[in-house]
């Protein structure tokens, strides 16, 4: 049996995320240097220099050029967030250290998302959007993956017939090992969803896990890099959640 890639490969361990983002100032100055990875720019006119002073526990940044003040949380995801910046580190650690089996035939990326229907406009939306034109596909034969070939893709039918069998034939098994670690997942970290329109930002989540897997020691920074560097996205834009692409 030969050595699974993503299971021995090295990642970072509950002890070495403590010891690096363990406290308040570890964890400003690994998302200060993710933020600005050339140092600090003004937000507001795109400034290097600037000075920096303290009121109450609020750190600013204010720069030299406009005298625009500002701080390491502002104008990122976590601006209107009250957490301590060691409980967002261990989130992101947790989020981010789990690991994929990989096998031979394993399918090496996925996208992982709802459609509207099953139906041929939903399926031409969705071939238009994700696959390329020399795209190879393997379905279940659903009536409307017929326009898989209308659309110029190779397409073969596999016939999984019923029963406990039919998760295992060739060409299907991985797919299905993926499907079952998504749901395994969202059961296991939410243990239900009850919010049906979300459906998307779970999936999401998983294909974001997937897709990085064989890189585990890297995780953490990107996803902590994308954090600074996204713009804030307040509850009432959260709960504006849609399943589908617009």
């Amino acid at each position: 049996m030969g050595i699974n890639i993503v299971q021995f490969q090295p990642g970072l361990s509950l002890t070495e995320c403590v010891d690096r983002y363990g406290t308040e100032a570890k964890c400003d100055r690994a998302l200060y240097r993710w933020r600005w990875p050339k140092g600090f720019r003004c937000p507001q006119c795109d400034g290097r220099a600037r000075s920096r002073f303290r009121r109450g526990e609020q750190v600013y940044d204010q720069c030299r050029a406009c005298r625009h003040q500002t701080t390491l949380r502002a104008g990122t995801l976590l601006q209107s967030s009250k957490l301590p910046l060691r409980l967002w580190m261990q989130a992101i650690y947790l989020l981010t250290s789990s690991k994929t089996d990989h096998n031979h035939e394993h399918p090496v990326f996925a996208v992982i998302e709802p459609v509207k229907a099953f139906d041929n406009a939903s399926l031409k939306d969705w071939i238009e959007r994700r696959l390329e034109p020399e795209c190879e596909v393997y379905s279940d034969g659903l009536a409307c993956f017929g326009r898989l070939e209308e659309a110029g893709h190779a397409h073969t039918t596999l016939d999984t017939g019923g029963g406990r069998a039919a998760p295992e034939v060739q060409g299907a098994r991985w797919l299905n090992v993926v499907l079952a670690n998504v749901k395994r997942a969202i059961s296991g970290t939410y243990h239900a969803v009850r919010q049906a329109k979300y459906a998307r930002r779970y999936l999401a989540e998983a294909a974001y896990r997937f897709n990085r897997r064989f890189r585990l020691e890297q995780m953490l920074p990107r996803l902590a890099t994308a954090l600074m560097r996204c713009q804030p996205c307040p509850e009432r834009v959260l709960r504006m959640a849609s399943n589908f692409h617009v």
